[in-house]
């Protein structure tokens, strides 16, 4: 019995002991945690949870967007993780897209710390969203228990009065970090009011205030590029498929009929693009993050060319056919150049529009990209048919003046055909006369 109270007793304190060693507490040199209770609750939370200090709680980059936009993602999902839908980044990135200019200053606040752990590889992010006054962390520097604490704050215009005011009541961590050129400032006020003391405390992000904030206004453009490409994409595709079949609609070179059956070509390709971005949308492929980056793009986009392509291959008879004839590389370069440079240049579009449009900037610029994709794709596709048949043309017209003189010929037997049945046909004169009407057939064909 006394054996198994002294190994319950070791195991309670082992555990403690742990505990304390392996939380990244939030508590500081001289103690955040008011009781013991509450000393021993976060030990044990932090132990259920798996925390260690060993283990950097840093952002998480995986390469899929442009570092800018992947340092916010890691903010959103890491802090917000109910309102990214447990920690899905194409949420975060919805969510980046839509800040208007009034909620770019918090993005702000969020890159700053974000650059501060780039710039600064022996600090981390607490595992708790809610910890008071600690933004960032690091184990003390001399190894002692706890941990050295951080409060990071940014201010566009660098008030040092406001800076001043917000040191007092963050007065817990050990450092107040600003950007580069908000800290002489700071410190000449505090200086100023009789605050040297507290002068130690104020320290560099490693970024200027301007730096910091290009790269979140680049974070929130390319936040809109990627919310925006998925939808140009397929328009640009549509573009590509429906842009020539109106131009001759309108120009009178193709029939009604001709342009269902155009219609109905166009469908499957389409089709099976639509497939491919609502599976990368409802995270059948991926989690979810592919969709509107480059290789959700690239996905999107090879569905697209291979199904469009096996079409046009059925359509000049098989590969051999194809590959020989010069419509084919034409068409399919048309292709490539109208999907990637559409998508690429409209994106941007886009992008600068919803910049500069206000409170509807979003819907906006996504009107305008969808209008340039159309307006663009159309174009290059159109180009493209009129490049293949000016290099095809005069041979074209060959074939076309060769079955003129031969409707000719068949237009001239024809009446000979007729006149013979009014005049008596002679014994050395023999025609050979075809039923009315094949001549004109064959004259229509032309």
């Amino acid at each position: 019995m006394r054996l198994t109270v002294a190994l319950l007793v070791g195991m309670f304190w082992g555990t403690m002991a742990s505990a304390q060693i392996a939380v990244p507490s939030y508590r500081f040199l001289n103690g955040d945690l008011e009781t013991p209770f509450q000393a021993w609750n976060e030990a044990r939370s932090a132990l259920h949870n798996g925390s260690s200090i060993e283990t950097p709680r840093r952002p998480v980059l995986p390469g899929v967007h442009g570092r800018n936009l992947e340092l916010l993602q890691d903010y959103y999902v890491r802090y917000y993780p109910k309102a990214t839908q447990g920690g899905l980044r194409s949420e975060a990135t919805r969510r980046i897209s839509k800040a208007s200019d009034f909620r770019i200053s918090a993005l702000r606040g969020f890159m700053a710390e974000a650059i501060y752990l780039e710039k600064h590889p022996e600090w981390r992010y607490p595992s708790k969203p809610n910890t008071r006054q600690v933004d960032v962390y690091r184990p003390q520097p001399d190894g002692r228990r706890g941990i050295h604490g951080a409060q990071i704050k940014f201010h566009i215009d660098g008030n040092p009065a406001l800076y001043a005011r917000e040191m007092l009541s963050d007065h817990k961590p050990q450092r107040f970090v600003v950007p580069d050129d908000h800290v002489e400032p700071i410190k000449s006020y505090l200086r100023s009011v009789g605050r040297e003391d507290e002068i130690r405390r104020v320290h560099g992000i490693g970024e200027s205030s301007r730096t910091i904030d290009q790269r979140t206004r680049q974070a929130r453009r390319e936040a809109i590029t990627v919310r925006s490409s998925p939808y140009l994409l397929l328009g640009a595709a549509t573009a590509l498929e429906l842009g020539p079949v109106a131009y001759q609609l309108l120009t009178g070179e193709m029939t009604t009929d001709e342009a269902q059956k155009m219609l109905v070509r166009s469908a499957p390709p389409i089709g099976m693009a639509m497939v491919a971005d609502q599976a990368l949308k409802l995270r059948l492929l991926g989690n979810g993050n592919l969709r509107g980056a480059a290789k959700g793009n690239a996905i999107v986009g090879s569905v697209y060319f291979i199904v469009d392509t096996g079409l046009l291959i059925n359509e000049f008879g098989g590969v051999s056919n194809a590959l020989h004839d010069p419509r084919f590389w034409i068409d399919r370069g048309t292709v490539v150049i109208g999907l990637t440079g559409t998508v690429l240049l409209c994106s941007k579009v886009g992008a600068a529009i919803t910049g500069v449009s206000g409170g509807f900037g979003a819907p906006i610029g996504m009107g305008s990209a969808l209008a340039c994709t159309f307006i663009v794709g159309s174009a290059v596709s159109v180009a493209g048919d009129e490049i293949s048949e000016g290099m095809l043309g005069p041979e074209r017209r060959k074939q076309r003046i060769k079955r003129y003189e031969d409707a000719q010929k068949e237009i001239s037997k024809e009446l000979e055909c007729l006149g013979s049945l009014q005049e008596p046909v002679q014994p050395s004169r023999s025609l050979d006369c075809k039923p009315a009407g094949a001549a004109v057939g064959t004259a229509v064909g032309i």
